[in-house]
């Protein structure tokens, strides 16, 4: 992802402005002259994903030049691993000659022996905003239970709608629990978090095992072809399928299509202000309001230097005591005393919104 005010500004300085600078980017953002997937913006750090959502001048239309990223998905045969490793089958093997890049990375990982929907794209930032428990992303699996290793309790269901808490303390949020088959050995589960091995254990500790797990859907992207896990090998194995959204066989890729894309961008939180850039607006408000407050608590000080100077010069053997007694005597002064409680005040509001 790129915050939309550097990449207007490395525009600007493709055009002919090398000496352009960040202020007057983000002046032209606040005044209304960019568009945003065909939408004014006047948020400068707005985040956006290259390729996917254009980005263009308002006044001419002129869409910037900027630099796309890949997006693929991928139906992850049994028996692979979701990182790069130099001496176990892994799904980097999978991906034909062509399409390899250092940058290009699974958006999370399955198991070995879990089978199905794998997102893998080049956009480090989207791989962390669509595995943040925060983005919501729900992800549906199909499992088959083992009949020999005991049945799910009567109350699943209800534990996985309240949330639950594993052996090891680890607290899962709530998720669903559907039974597809009359014997219960067959159900689906939808969470939004991506605990080691969340599914498998959130099943145990309901009386399950898990003998198969099948990723039907990452959030509302999925690879079809039915709910079986598939084996490890297959024509699919190694190969890119364009274009259509036909359900891809165990072990092969393609692109995500334009619709695809789309779905993608919705995925994503609507506020994709980074964390920290509104934590620094509001610390900059708070520090003018502190600061206003040290100024005014200096034009006071100097108000009582003035009035103890008189008071000297009138009589210095009362000096000290003016010095000392001019605050209480002469209230400072009212209006330096009024800017400085008023500067606190805000402070002091300021500070309790930080705490919401």
């Amino acid at each position: 992802m790129v915050r939309l005010d550097q990449a207007v500004l490395a525009d600007l300085r493709s055009r002919g402005a090398p000496k352009a600078s960040l202020k007057e980017a983000q002046r032209l953002i606040r005044a209304g002259n960019v568009l945003l997937a065909g939408s004014v913006t006047r948020e400068p750090k707005m985040q956006f994903v290259p390729g996917v959502e254009p980005v263009a001048l308002a006044a001419c239309g002129t869409p910037l030049s900027l630099g796309e990223h890949q997006f693929y998905i991928m139906h992850k045969p049994v028996g692979y691993v979701c990182q790069r490793h130099p001496r176990e089958p892994n799904v980097y093997d999978l991906i034909p000659e062509h399409l390899r890049r250092h940058d290009l990375g699974c958006v999370g990982r399955l198991d070995r022996d879990t089978t199905g929907t794998l997102l893998l794209c080049t956009d480090g930032g989207v791989q962390s905003l669509l595995l943040h428990p925060s983005s919501r992303v729900w992800k549906t699996y199909t499992a088959e239970l083992d009949p020999l290793q005991g049945r799910l309790t009567p109350d699943a269901e209800a534990r996985f709608r309240a949330g639950m808490t594993l052996e090891d303390g680890t607290r899962c949020a709530p998720a669903t629990l559907e039974t597809l088959s009359s014997d219960g050995l067959q159900v689906r589960v939808t969470v939004h978090e991506g605990f080691f091995h969340q599914v498998k254990r959130m099943l145990a500790h309901c009386g399950g095992l898990v003998r198969q797990l099948h990723r039907d859907r990452f959030g509302l992207l999925r690879v079809g072809g039915g709910t079986e896990g598939g084996g490890g090998g297959g024509e699919g194995v190694g190969t890119l399928q364009s274009g259509s959204t036909a359900p891809l066989a165990p072990g092969a890729m393609r692109a995500l299509t334009a619709v695809e894309l789309h779905l993608l961008v919705a995925m994503l939180p609507v506020d994709r202000c980074a964390k920290r850039a509104l934590e620094g607006l509001r610390r900059g408000e708070a520090e003018a309001v502190e600061a206003e407050a040290v100024e005014a608590e200096a034009v006071g000080a100097e108000a009582v230097g003035a009035e103890a100077v008189g008071a000297e010069a009138v009589d210095e053997e009362q000096s000290a005591v003016e010095v000392r007694t001019v605050p209480l005597e002469l209230g400072v002064d009212s209006r330096s005393a009024a800017c400085t409680v008023t500067a606190k005040r805000r402070l002091e509001e300021t500070r309790e919104d930080d705490g919401d």
